[in-house]
């Protein structure tokens, strides 16, 4: 006797709280933190911001420090919101939110402290601190991807750094640095690589050792 089993494609139900919804529920209590607590901490004095490097040149403009830190805590609170209901647009609406509350946070501060902000300088400070971080991420991805370096990406990085201060502090030239910051993470991805294929140790416990 034969018997024929049809495999029918089953749909598993996700629920409601899908990844998207949960995000828009954390970008809700962002928002009603910003619109509450920022609003109600912030004084009625102008947030000043310059358009340029330095605050003696570029274009000005001021924002209540209670209406912004309101306005952009009510924009962070409906882009939350709109996530959370529709549960779609997960990048952009995450993007919003997380935008509006900063903003929020930054009005709130600049107009505490009775000060201006020069957007050009902060951007550039950003750029330069967040740079190496990116270029960090974007490493660890390719090494985790390649399937050779999983968990070891911080002792890459950590290596690289050493490498690159110990170095482009004798060489006195930031490329030597740069150089054998490379050479240090590369040097922690073949003691992995050579550990894990000729002795066939878990990446997970020589990526900790290491």
């Amino acid at each position: 006797m034969t018997t024929t089993v049809a495999n029918a494609e089953l749909a598993v139900p996700t629920g409601y709280w899908t990844r998207e919804r949960k995000a828009g529920a954390a970008m809700v209590a962002l928002g009603l933190i910003a619109s509450i607590w920022f609003t109600a901490a912030s004084p009625s004095d102008p947030a000043t911001f310059f358009v340029g490097e330095t605050t003696q040149s570029g274009t000005q403009f001021g924002i209540n420090g209670k209406l912004g830190s309101l306005i952009f805590g009510l924009i962070a609170l409906a882009a939350g919101g709109t996530l959370l209901l529709l549960g779609k647009r997960f990048g952009l609406l995450v993007s919003i939110s997380l935008a509006a509350f900063l903003l929020s946070a930054l009005v709130w501060q600049v107009s505490t402290v009775h000060g201006s902000v020069p957007l050009g300088s902060l951007s550039s400070i950003t750029m330069e601190a967040s740079l190496p971080l990116i270029f960090g991420a974007l490493a660890g991805v390719l090494c985790e991807r390649s399937g050779v370096v999983n968990v070891a990406i911080e002792g890459q990085l950590l290596t690289g750094a050493f490498f690159a201060a110990l170095f482009g502090s004798i060489a006195g030239t930031f490329w030597a640095g740069l150089g054998a910051a490379a050479i240090g993470g590369a040097l922690i991805s073949v003691i992995l690589a050579w550990l894990a294929i000729r002795f066939l140790v878990d990446q997970v416990v020589i990526g900790i050792v290491l």
